[in-house]
């Protein structure tokens, strides 16, 4: 019954496409075959797979599949129309009787897929993936191998066979396509290796074979014959379109997974944020609140805000990236086994540190669940440390504190709203100081600075004061070195800033009696108050100074500077205390001790020469710096 109702099958479902030309067929034995060969990427049927996978289906489900779609396209089929697609198989894994292992047979058969092809690719693919799935449960398998293996012994199939491939009315096509899936092979020496059957008397309509080689690439042969297709070009367009719907599947595989992580990243970002929320709820809720009030404070000018407030996003983000990451993956390289040994200094790449570097980026890459992991944790990493600036939380404020307008302060000290007038933070010996603009100019090294614009990371902060010949232009070179040998003991030595780094600053001082500088700065103008000066009792030359900037924005400050500034690169304990307590007029906008940050300072610096500095030398590093100061 079996043998029968699978003769039946095949004729009542023959190719959809025979009896559509008018050309004749010649007799099967003249049947020339054209063959059209393509290539396909290994990323991209590691894809492939990798999809056909998550859609809980297989890749040779999936083959099937897409090779339905085109059959369907080309033969212009009316959704609803189900057509026999071949599924090649290894019969001889059915095969269960001990006896005949003792004896010739012929181990033969196939899976007779039938399917709608205008139904899409996933739905379509599990269909066929499931209708195996009866195939093999069902016991079928092994009833094919049985059966086929009588019918060859009982039965003239051969004559069977040539009688069919003649018949006008299916041209030995009872298929309308077919995929055989060899799978993976490995192989030290092929490059390329295509396969086919001969279908001259029986088969597919168009009969497409799959090999891939591991770790080089998936190779495919289209074939078919004369009379059964017009010519070659159509066999062309086939396998075209077949190439482009895998391709297609792939990318937007890779849109799905990239969406999904990007997805899995904003949620993890969302889940940071939520928890930083929960914990310092009155800091977030003053943070959106004020920004409400900056909003009405511009009268819902947006571009007033954009300036702004793209200077204060810029380092929030550059602070975790830079002064966190990046300093941690310089100590971990520095620390690798092998790569700085006793007193030596680097005299090369790391290269087992790189090696392993590249190892894991690629398990990383190459892993979904490693991808989402890794964009999970720094989502949640970014997110948190943003909301301990935001709260006022950080291990050091001077560096990181991006309240708005109301910065966290003691219990029971008041805050301050928007930027003050110079007389109101001035203290009273420069207000009645006739200000002298040309001892002001030169050299003066920082010690302490309230200021997010600055990392913490950093050394050797100086400033570099001079006034252009109209006497109104005021220039402030800021030279700085990074990391610190204590912020990065072992790695300081190969920054790209080892050596120092110097960033131009520009103003205007309309008054050259008081200290008052309109300063220029990553896009915004605001306003630089000297509000102390120290003077040399003997000489007159300005010893000490506190430097002030804000920017508001709507009447809400968004940024504040506080620079403690000394001619001296080494100041005593008892030095600092007095510049805190000439201070106290700028507490409320950070200058406590608590939101402070201290500027180490080495003496006798000596220049560093090793294969780092040669290298960021080399690939001109120094110049890109100029390139994003000149930008500032």
């Amino acid at each position: 019954n079996y043998f029968l109702s699978k003769l039946w099958s095949e004729r009542s479902c023959v190719s959809p496409l025979i009896g559509s030309h008018t050309k004749i067929s010649p007799p099967a034995q003249a049947r020339r075959t054209f063959a059209i060969f393509r290539k396909l990427k290994p990323k991209d049927m590691a894809s492939l797979r990798s999809q056909a996978k998550a859609e809980n289906t297989t890749i040779g489900a999936t083959l099937a599949a897409i090779a339905a779609q085109c059959f369907a396209e080309r033969a212009n089929l009316a959704p609803g129309t189900r057509f026999k697609v071949l599924q090649s198989l290894d019969m001889r894994r059915f095969q269960k009787d001990a006896e005949d292992s003792q004896q010739l047979s012929c181990r033969a058969g196939s899976m007779d897929l039938v399917l709608d092809g205008r139904e899409s690719l996933w739905p379509l693919a599990r269909e066929a993936s499931k209708q195996l799935s009866h195939f093999i449960d069902r016991g079928f398998g092994i009833d094919c191998v049985r059966v086929f293996d009588w019918g060859v012994d009982a039965m003239e199939m051969t004559r069977l066979v040539q009688l069919e491939a003649d018949n006008p009315f299916s041209k030995g096509r009872a298929y309308a396509t077919g995929v055989s899936n060899a799978g993976v092979y490995v192989s030290n020496h092929w490059q390329e290796v295509y396969y086919a059957t001969s279908t001259a008397y029986a088969g597919s309509t168009i009969q497409v074979y799959v090999i891939t080689l591991k770790d080089k690439s998936t190779c495919i042969c289209f074939s078919a014959v004369e009379g059964v297709v017009e010519s070659s070009d159509e066999l062309d367009h086939f396998a075209d379109n077949f190439m482009k719907k895998m391709i297609d599947t792939t990318a937007v595989s890779k849109y799905k997974e990239d969406m999904s992580i990007l997805t899995n990243g904003i949620l993890c970002a969302f889940f940071g944020f939520l928890v930083g929320a929960i914990l310092h709820l009155d800091a977030w809720s003053a943070f959106f609140s004020t920004l409400v009030r900056m909003y009405n404070g511009v009268g819902g000018r947006v571009s007033e805000l954009v300036a702004p407030m793209g200077f204060w996003l810029f380092f929030t983000v550059m602070h975790p990236l830079v002064g966190g990451a990046g300093v941690g993956l310089g100590e971990l390289a520095w620390q690798f086994p092998g790569y700085i040994t006793g007193d030596l200094d680097a005299v090369g790449p790391p290269v087992a540190f790189t090696l392993l570097s590249v190892l894991v980026t690629n398990a990383v890459l190459s892993s979904r669940p490693a991808r989402a992991a890794l964009a999970a944790f720094v989502a949640f990493w970014f997110s948190t440390t943003v909301t301990a600036g935001v709260a006022g939380t950080t291990s050091d404020l001077g560096s990181y504190n991006l309240a708005l307008d109301d910065a966290p302060f003691p219990a029971g000290q008041s805050s301050v709203r928007g930027c003050p007038a110079f007389d109101q933070v001035a203290s009273p010996q420069i207000q009645k100081l006739n200000f002298d603009v040309a001892k002001y100019q030169g050299t003066w090294y920082e010690h302490a600075y309230h200021d997010w614009t600055q990392f913490s990371e950093v050394y050797d902060t100086s400033l570099e004061i001079s006034l252009a010949d109209d006497k109104h232009t005021w220039i402030d070179i800021f030279k700085v070195k990074g990391p610190s040998p204590t912020r990065a003991p072992h790695s300081w030595r190969g920054s790209p800033v080892a050596m120092g780094a110097a960033y131009p600053l520009y103003g205007d001082l309309p008054d050259v009696r008081i200290p008052v500088i309109n300063e220029l700065g990553f896009g915004n103008y605001f306003p630089n108050f000297v509000i102390d000066l120290q003077t040399d009792p003997v000489t007159g030359d300005y010893t000490e100074a506190i430097q002030f900037q804000c920017l508001e924005a709507g009447g809400v400050r968004v940024f504040e500077g506080i620079n403690f500034l000394s001619r001296k690169s080494q100041i005593s304990p008892s030095e600092l205390d007095a510049m805190f307590e000439r201070a106290k007029s700028i507490a409320p906008y950070g200058g406590t001790r608590e939101q402070m940050h201290l500027v180490e300072h080495v003496d006798n610096f000596q220049p560093i020469q090793n294969w780092w500095q040669d290298a960021w030398r080399f690939i001109s590093f120094d110049k890109l710096l100029e390139l994003i100061a000149a930008d500032l």
